[in-house]
């Protein structure tokens, strides 16, 4: 089979292919960039595999003016700078020794080794400079069909590395169609435990991915009867809720972060202080998720002002988020307008400041901030519309004592 990737003309390509047809080095395309070629998809970034040793691929590449940085040569890895590209080349492997999440490899020249070690058939692929597919598992047929399907033995290759379970219902969200693989389904379920081995910043990355698919919901029922969702979130899920959201996302034309469906996924704050703990979120990822879920929802009979008090405070891709996420659980309302209203809306400024109270003989402090909170929410029931002169007016006279 052949294909003609719009990127394999890339001027940056181009100038790396040269430079390995220069210095004799073998170069073949691998893995998500030729899986999503072949089925349309945008191509994100490119990999490239190849018998030659990380360290002449330094010394070959550099000598053709090529910048390479050894992002992981002591794995066989290096990163070829192509001006705005950058291309991981990584020298072919095969597994000497597993232990469940790290492997200890050594280099080869065979490209089906290589291959044999790969987790599933659609990320075993190989695209030649001319365009040639290597496909020594039948992975194309397999990504054509929506097959997610493991190299070998599935349990094998679980023992080899559980992170394997997340990427399998990963792939299943974003690349697969079911039924799924039911020896797959079996092993992941058997191997469950070996999650708790996974450190949280892998998990998060996978489940961020899986998150993110257009449609999770059939991954994550697999991974709930399974067992594997308890492993990953702490306790069992339930996707109803997030069915719901899914529906209003596509209805809406809105879509939510991947913290709003997980926040779908949760029943309680200590159910997202739990999962940030686990995957380790960054801090802005833990206050996203655990103020989705600490928040009053938001619903239909609210006023105008309590919906723009979100947008002014949190932005109004947080409001949406909340919006949806209310909604999904309350859903006898018209959130076209509010969504209308998000797209518009223009945060005003409160105008009164702690000086303007100082003048007035408050002292900065509790009382202080207790009547700046009364201003700024007789201010937002207003409509934004009160000037400073009135809020002020409203301030009791004070001795300032």
């Amino acid at each position: 089979m052949r294909l003609n990737p719009p990127w394999l003309d890339d001027a940056d390509v181009q100038r790396l292919l040269a430079a390995c047809a220069a210095e004799g080095i073998a170069l073949r395309f691998v893995g998500g960039a030729v899986r999503d070629t072949l089925l349309m998809r945008e191509v994100g970034d490119i990999d490239a595999a190849t018998p030659e040793p990380a360290g002449q691929v330094v010394h070959k590449l550099q000598a053709q003016g090529i910048r390479v940085i050894p992002t992981g040569i002591d794995h066989g890895t290096v990163t070829a700078l192509l001006g705005k590209r950058q291309v991981e080349i990584t020298t072919l492997r095969t597994d000497v020794e597993t232990d469940g999440r790290h492997a200890k490899v050594r280099p080869t020249d065979s490209w089906e080794e290589d291959a044999n070690r790969r987790d599933f058939t659609m990320n075993a692929l190989y695209l030649s400079p001319q365009g040639e597919l290597y496909d020594p598992h039948h992975g194309a047929e397999d990504a054509l069909a929506g097959r997610v399907r493991f190299i070998g033995d599935a349990a094998q290759r679980i023992e080899e590395d559980a992170l394997r379970i997340l990427r399998f219902f990963r792939f299943f969200a974003t690349h697969g169609e079911p039924p799924a693989d039911q020896g797959a389904l079996v092993a992941c379920a058997a191997k469950q435990g070996m999650i708790a081995q996974l450190s949280g910043e892998r998990i998060a990355q996978e489940m961020r991915k899986l998150m993110q698919a257009a449609q999770p919901i059939p991954s994550l029922r697999l991974m709930a009867n399974s067992g594997v969702a308890a492993q990953v979130f702490g306790e069992q899920i339930d996707v109803a809720t997030l069915l719901r959201l899914t529906m209003l996302e596509h209805t809406a034309g809105v879509r939510v972060s991947v913290w709003a469906r997980v926040a779908a996924l949760l029943l309680e704050p200590e159910d997202a202080l739990r999962v940030a703990k686990r995957w380790k979120l960054s801090k802005a990822e833990r206050k996203h998720l655990g103020e989705l879920m600490e928040i009053e929802p938001l619903h239909a009979v609210h006023p105008a002002h309590h919906h723009t008090r979100v947008m002014r405070v949190h932005g109004a891709a947080f409001y949406r988020d909340l919006l949806l996420l209310s909604a999904a659980n309350d859903v006898a309302w018209d959130i076209a307008p509010w969504i209308a209203l998000s797209r518009e809306f223009v945060a005003p400024v409160f105008p009164v400041k702690g000086d303007d109270l100082k003048k007035l003989g408050i002292a900065p402090g509790k009382e202080m901030g207790a009547v700046l909170m009364r201003l700024e929410h007789a201010w937002e029931e207003s409509g934004y519309t009160l000037a400073k002169e009135a809020l002020l007016g409203m301030v009791p006279a004070h001795n300032g004592e």
